[in-house]
Formats: structure tokens, C-alpha cells, sequence
């Protein structure tokens, strides 16, 4: 998909509880344009009013959503950067991640260029103040922004002409309607009661919903028993805190540390120091959390905060180094299934995973928290866990199409390595950073990496891990398509390997040599080569491997001729692929499998290969989408269906 072509559905679910509001929708509904800030004090509800207003006027922005919460009064993350939240942007409007500029001005720049002449609808939620929200703005004259912030946002209603709208306390008459869908009428019964709790929580939706948790822990108890205690959200907050078992009361204020956006039971067991599951079923039941999702709970920023300030700093650095460690030894667990064949670091872990499978929807379900989790490592001096997190999200975030995380990632921990002067730390990250350039296409940038690496292994006597960089300059040279280059540092890393002796490499590197020989146009020693590597690395059961070998051979009987031939090979490598969830060389493969199915004459099974193609280069904003695009029009799919 082009970006003019995409249509963005990013708003999260509409609010399962609602009361009130009338006039605030009606004003929010009398915006037609520009931008609209909803402020109010924490817990006022401002998120819920603009979601439900967003959900009951989707179809008045044709042109999609946006939406991003902006983490302005997160007391566990700084606030999102605005050219991060941009790059998000970008990215689900089309842009490919290459095509993404560095600076924050640029990107800023586009994304009002792709707004222009849309109509959409742009959620900010949890702005900290203007400086953040200001790139953000896209400046089309069709389009609405509607910010949420506890900051009234003043200047952008002087200067950019927003419109303002405050979010009160609810009614009296809002507050029990809140409260009768939390707890049924018949619990309401001393009206008496119910208005007292109505006035000592101020009618702040987040202070009754707590309110009506405690009520509901105790159906037993009436709701005057509830009448007379402190008012106010820390005193709320302070009443459910006091009631919990001393096991939850610790595991609530060690949430208070953690890296967000949310937690899952075995990161709980880790911040608490012992198994979980009791204390944080109490704290839902509390509703001090929420299970947004089966399994990961979450909570509100202000509990969040309210939570840290709870705890002893001793107590939460303890806590933090435990939860750092429990990601970092978890991902690196799965980070052995999904790569095995790759180098090493020192990570003493004792997690473990049943299948490449379950590593892999491990690493998807974790990614936000990791990615958190590496920034607050950096933040808080922890820079062990600073480079070696990256390190176990590589190679999925690499499978997985994330390249410019990947990037962004690889930066973080080399500058870990060099606070910490740790030449084999340095050495690892210069390796896989050069690993990432060449895969945006930054060539020079990826050379001086590389070599910068393979001088720092050399000088450490690293022989496994100085054959490997030859490897990753020969793939770097061969994306640049200097071809030569590629082949005289394969045959360097298959040296090494053979003198060494390690059959894996032996087979991984005879695959890339067939690789580069095929690029040059050398078919015979392709064919040879990845032959070779095809039986070796299926003997070892290299699933990864074996799906490159698949595809350099299905790529070589094409060009010989053996169309048929070719086809049945490159079936398989796109199964491998897609198995291994390694989305562009699924895409690579589906794109040559209906090149070899068009020379055989099968247009109509080339057409479906083009489109499994394109489905996946769509996803990822990758630029080869033009090309299979292009073929697809040749067989007869209409130009316009490809742009939706």
C-alpha cells in the first residue's frame, strides 16, 4: 500500500462504562476541524469522553485514526519523544521505514504532508504539555486533533486557535448512574449513603470506580460502612492500600517500579521476589489492576504513581534489578530457540521454551515491555541489561520487520558497552548495528561498523565470532551487490569454520557462497554450494538455513529454465519462511515463486504467489511492493484494488 492509499484504525476499545457527559460530547461534536484540547485533573475521565466520542464518530473521518498515548504523567517511563510517536505515525500511514527522515522537523514535516488532504482524526492521549504535542499537529484544514491533558494547553488555544473543553467532576445524578453499573441498584438502597460517597469522592470517575471495588470485596457490608473515610484519590487509593494482604500491599508498590505498559505474572513473580498469581488477583479484585487482556494487567497512571511513592528506594531498586533480570534472561532464552546457530553472549538463564513457537509469540506479547524496559535500564545506570536486552530482541525484531527498532535499539546498547569500556560488549553491538545499517540501506555506514567489529574481535582472539563478522561483511557487500567483496569474505568465514570445525557454520556460510555465486551469475557453483549446504544444514536440523538454501536453489533452476523445478523449491522456502515468521524473506520467495510459476504458464497461481507477496511488503511499507504491484497489474488486478 502507498502512504496515500492507507487507512489507519488505531483507536483502542470503546470504554466498557459510561455515564453522563452530554454536554461535553455535544461540544466535542461541534469541532468540526482543527484541534480540540480535553483537560481535567487525573481521574476526571478525560481518556474515557474521547474514546467514546472518537468510537461514535468514526465515520466521520474517513481518511482513518490515530492514536498514541503519549505517557505525559507516567511516573515508570519519561514522556514519549514526539519524533517517536512520529516514526509510529508514519508507519501506519505507509511510509516505509527507510523512508522515515532522522529528525524530528522532517518527520513533522511529512506527516502534515500526508494529513493534508485526509480527513482523520488524531487521538493525543496524556499530552504533558504543548513542546510535546506541538510537532504532532498535522495543520490540515479537514482534519481533528483532540488532545487529552491534565495542562489546560493555554498556549495552543492562544496561538493554533484550539478549541478548550473541560472535563468536570460528574454530577451527582452521573456519579450514582456510575455507581448503579458498577454495583446494581440494589445495593443502592440508603440513598443517604450513596450521597455521602458521591460527595467524598468528589465525583471523580477513578475515585468512585475505586470506591465501588472496595464495596464490591465486601458484599457483606453496607455502604454506610464505607461513609466517613478520607476523601480523594491518594485517600482512596491509601483506604484499598491499607486492606490488602502485606503480599499484595508489596507487590502494589513494586508495580509502582516497573517498566510498563503492563506486567504478566512471571515479571509480577520477579518484582515481588516470589510466585504472584494470590497478591494480583487481590489487586484486580481491588481493581488497583486491570486485566485489560487475559493474563497482563496494568495500572492507571495515577495508581502508578501513587504506588512508586510507596516504596523505599532501596527496596525498588531491588525489585528493578530483579524484573530486569527476569526479561533479560527470558528473552535471551528465546532469543536460543529462534537463533541457536548465532554467537553467544554470557547470560546465565535457567528460563527455557517448548517450541520456536512459544519463544516467538513470547517476544510479540513482550516486545512494548522490553523495548520500555531497555530505556529504563539506561535511565536507572543498569547498563549490563542496557546492551544485552537489545541483543535478545535481534533476531525477531529483525523476522519480524521491525527494522528501525532494531536500529534504534542497537544505538541504546552501544553506548552501554562504551560507558561500561567492555571491548566484547562493544565489539557484539558494533557487529549487529552493522548488520542493521546494511538492511536500511546504509552501506558505508554498515562497512565501517562491521570492520570496526571484526578489528575488536581480532584483537581479542574471538575466532568463532571473527568468522561470523566475515560473514555479515560478505551478506553486508552482497545487499550492495558487490559481489566480489561478498565472495572473498565468505570464503575468509569458511576458512575459519573449517579450521575450527563447526559444522553449523560450515553449512550457513557453503549457503551464502551459493547465494552470492547466484547473484554473480555464476549458476554451476550456486547450485553446488547450495546443494551442499541444503543437506548439511537439514541434518542439523536448521530450519533458518535451510529456507535461504531453499530459495537460492529455487532462484537457480529459474534461471536455468527449470521453471517446474523451481516452483516446487520456492513453495518450500516460502513455507519455511512464513513458519519462521520471517516475514521479507516469505515476501522475497512469494515474489520469485510466481516470477518461475509465470515462465511455467501458470499465470493464475502466479498471481496468487504476487499477491501473498504483496500482502507482506504492504505490511511492511517495504519499497519492492512497486515491482510486484506492477506485475500483478500485467495479470489483470485492477490498479485500484491493489491500492486499498
Amino acid at each position: 500500500m502507498t502512504p496515500e492509499t492507507v487507512v489507519p484504525r488505531q483507536l483502542p476499545a470503546r470504554p466498557p462504562v459510561f455515564v453522563g457527559r452530554r454536554d461535553e460530547l455535544k461540544a466535542l461534536d461541534a469541532v468540526e476541524s482543527g484541534i480540540a484540547v480535553v483537560c481535567g485533573p487525573g481521574g476526571s475521565g478525560k481518556t474515557s469522553l474521547a474514546l467514546r466520542w472518537a468510537h461514535d464518530n468514526v465515520e466521520r473521518f474517513p481518511g482513518g485514526q490515530l492514536y498514541v498515548n503519549l505517557r505525559g504523567f507516567d511516573p515508570a517511563a519519561a514522556p514519549s519523544q514526539p519524533a517517536v510517536v512520529l516514526r509510529g505515525f508514519l508507519a501506519a500511514l505507509g511510509v516505509a521505514p527507510e523512508r522515515i527522515p532522522d529528525d524530528v522537523e522532517a518527520r513533522s514535516g511529512l506527516f502534515r504532508e500526508l494529513v493534508a488532504d485526509r480527513r482523520m482524526l488524531v487521538v493525543l492521549d496524556n499530552a504533558r504539555g504543548e513542546e510535546q504535542v506541538r510537532p504532532l499537529l498535522h495543520g490540515g484544514s479537514a482534519s481533528l486533533v483532540v488532545v487529552t491533558s491534565r495542562d489546560r494547553m493555554d498556549g495552543l488555544v492562544v496561538f493554533e486557535q484550539a478549541q478548550p473543553l473541560t472535563v468536570p467532576v460528574l454530577a451527582d445524578d452521573e456519579a450514582v448512574a456510575l455507581l448503579t453499573q458498577r454495583l446494581g441498584a440494589e445495593r443502592l438502597d440508603d440513598a443517604e449513603a450513596v450521597a455521602e460517597l458521591v460527595r467524598q469522592t468528589g465525583g471523580l470517575p477513578l475515585a468512585l470506580a475505586v470506591v465501588a471495588a472496595r464495596a464490591l470485596a465486601n458484599p457483606g457490608f453496607p455502604l454506610r460502612a464505607l461513609v466517613g473515610e478520607p476523601t480523594g484519590l491518594d485517600a482512596v487509593f491509601e483506604a484499598s492500600y491499607i486492606a490488602l494482604s502485606d503480599e499484595a500491599a508489596t507487590l502494589f508498590r513494586l508495580l509502582g517500579v516497573h517498566c510498563g505498559p503492563d506486567v504478566e505474572l512471571g515479571a509480577a513473580g520477579a518484582l515481588l521476589g516470589a510466585k504472584a498469581r494470590k497478591p494480583l488477583a487481590e489487586l484486580s479484585r481491588m481493581h488497583l489492576v486491570d486485566e485489560h487482556v487475559p493474563g497482563r494487567f496494568r495500572l492507571h497512571d495515577l495508581l502508578r504513581t501513587f504506588a512508586a511513592e510507596l516504596a523505599a528506594p532501596e527496596e525498588a531498586r531491588q525489585a528493578l534489578e530483579r524484573v530486569l533480570d527476569f526479561y533479560l534472561h527470558t528473552a535471551f532464552a528465546a532469543e536460543r530457540m529462534l537463533a541457536p546457530h548465532w554467537p553467544s553472549i554470557e547470560v546465565e538463564s535457567e528460563a527455557s521454551f517448548a517450541s520456536y513457537d512459544d519463544a516467538a509469540a513470547w517476544l510479540e506479547a513482550e516486545l512494548p515491555v522490553l523495548l520500555a524496559a531497555t530505556e529504563l535500564a539506561v535511565r536507572e545506570g543498569f547498563d549490563v541489561h542496557a546492551w544485552q536486552l537489545p541483543w535478545t530482541m535481534s533476531t525477531y525484531l529483525y523476522r519480524s520487520g521491525r527494522w528501525d527498532d532494531r536500529a534504534s535499539t542497537q544505538h541504546t546498547a552501544l553506548a552501554a558497552a562504551r560507558r561500561l569500556e567492555d571491548r566484547s560488549a562493544e565489539a557484539v553491538t558494533l557487529h549487529l548495528r552493522g548488520r542493521g545499517r546494511a538492511m536500511l540501506g546504509d552501506h558505508e555506514g554498515a562497512q565501517r561498523d562491521l570492520a570496526a567489529a571484526l578489528a575488536l574481535h581480532q584483537a581479542q582472539d574471538d575466532k568463532a565470532d571473527v568468522g561470523v563478522t566475515h560473514f555479515s561483511i560478505a551478506w553486508a557487500h552482497a545487499l550492495n551487490e558487490n559481489f566480489a567483496a561478498a565472495h572473498d569474505h565468505a570464503r575468509k568465514a569458511l576458512d575459519a569454520f573449517v579450521l575450527h570445525r563447526n559444522p553449523q557454520w560450515i553449512a550457513l556460510i557453503q549457503g551464502a557462497l551459493g547465494w552470492v555465486s547466484a547473484m554473480a551469475g555464476n549458476l554451476d557453483a550456486a547450485l553446488d554450494h547450495s546443494t551442499e549446504a541444503l543437506h548439511r544444514l537439514r541434518v542439523l536440523g536448521d530450519i533458518d538455513g535451510e529456507a535461504y538454501a531453499l530459495r537460492t536453489l529455487g532462484y537457480v533452476h529459474h534461471k536455468l529454465g527449470e521453471h517446474d523445478r523451481a516452483a516446487v523449491v520456492l513453495s518450500l522456502a516460502v513455507d519455511q519462511f512464513a513458519g519462521l515468521g520471517e516475514r521479507y524473506g516469505e515476501a522475497q520467495c512469494a515474489d520469485e515463486l510466481g516470477d518461475a510459476l509465470a515462465a511455467a504458464g501458470d499465470r493464475e497461481s502466479a498471481r496468487k504467489a504476487w499477491s501473498r507477496a504483496e500482502s507482506v511488503l504492504a505490511t511492511l511499507g517495504h519499497p519492492d511492493l512497486a515491482d510486484v504491484r506492477l506485475k500483478l497489474i500485467d495479470t489483470g488486478v485492477p490498479e485500484r484494488s491493489l491500492e486499498t
